[in-house]
């Protein structure tokens, strides 16, 4: 897609929606601004003091001390940024030499922290509210993940740091009253794996379900399982699966043929626009 095609795309509601989800900017920053550890390999980036036993810090808290320019080796100074961790110190040293060089730093700049005034915004905003599924990777209570329901109504619980990858965990339950919980993103342009699973790839605001009125309700049922059945067209087949990351087109005896191919194996067969073989 070429840039100017990409100006084209309007944001859709969860693209506006998805805004309110910030990383606060350094500048901006008070002391006393808390992040948690996600991950103890936090101990190679930072520095820690030595006597820490540094398999114990994941979950622990560093709260915002301010900055100081510090020399290296060469004699440059750079800018490092202080914590506090109890009654010790922990350094952040970020390769630059001013604080005007690093307008665009926020939270998620951050590796192995999470920015625990974006975790409360989110929770904020997300808890007790309604909203559609749009994802089918769940997780469950231990962390480990199950295969969920799409297109379904879910209402927010609370929203909690999540990992080093994905900052935010959402907890929400089913309207049958199951528990589960997506790992969530926000928006960034500089933040770690910006976009991939922000609000807009999880969740809809709306149901989806008036925008198919085409669809009967026994293909819509298989749809939101994540199923397929001969006879599906290609939308639907799509719905159900996401688009697939191989495609051949063709045509044999006067019919035209399409063949879809996914990353797990699962592969789609149609003729004239219909699912006519499978493997899923």
């Amino acid at each position: 897609m070429s840039r100017s095609q990409h100006k084209e795309i309007l944001p859709t509601e969860e693209d506006k929606f998805a805004d309110a989800f910030i990383s606060e900017p350094l500048a901006n920053w008070k002391i006393g601004k808390s992040f948690v550890v996600a991950d103890s390999k936090a101990a190679l980036i930072y520095e820690f003091p030595n006597s820490l036993n540094r398999d114990s810090i994941t979950g622990q808290i560093l709260k915002y001390a301010g900055y100081t320019h510090r020399p290296t080796p060469g004699g440059k100074q750079i800018l490092t940024l202080c914590f506090n961790f109890g009654e010790n110190k922990v350094y952040y040293p970020t390769s630059r030499s001013s604080i005007e060089e690093l307008s665009e730093f926020c939270g998620l700049d951050l590796p192995m922290l999470i920015e625990l005034d974006m975790v409360n915004l989110a929770d904020s905003i997300m808890k007790d509210k309604t909203f559609w599924m749009r994802s089918g990777l769940w997780y469950d209570k231990s962390g480990n993940s199950i295969k969920g329901i799409r297109f379904i109504p879910v209402v927010v619980e609370n929203v909690h740091p999540g990992n080093s990858v994905f900052p935010l965990v959402v907890d929400f339950r089913t309207e049958t009253g199951s528990e589960a919980s997506v790992y969530m993103n926000i928006k960034s342009g500089t933040g770690i794996g910006a976009e991939s699973r922000t609000f807009p790839s999880l969740f809809y605001l709306s149901n989806p379900r008036s925008n198919y009125p085409s669809v009967t309700d026994h293909v819509w049922e298989l749809i939101k399982h994540g199923k397929v059945e001969v006879g599906m067209t290609k939308e639907e087949c799509k719905l159900a699966l996401g688009s697939p990351s191989e495609i051949n087109a063709g045509h044999t005896w006067g019919n035209l043929v399409d063949y879809w191919g996914y990353k797990d194996g699962t592969y789609l067969y149609f003729e004239d626009g219909r699912l006519v073989n499978f493997r899923n």
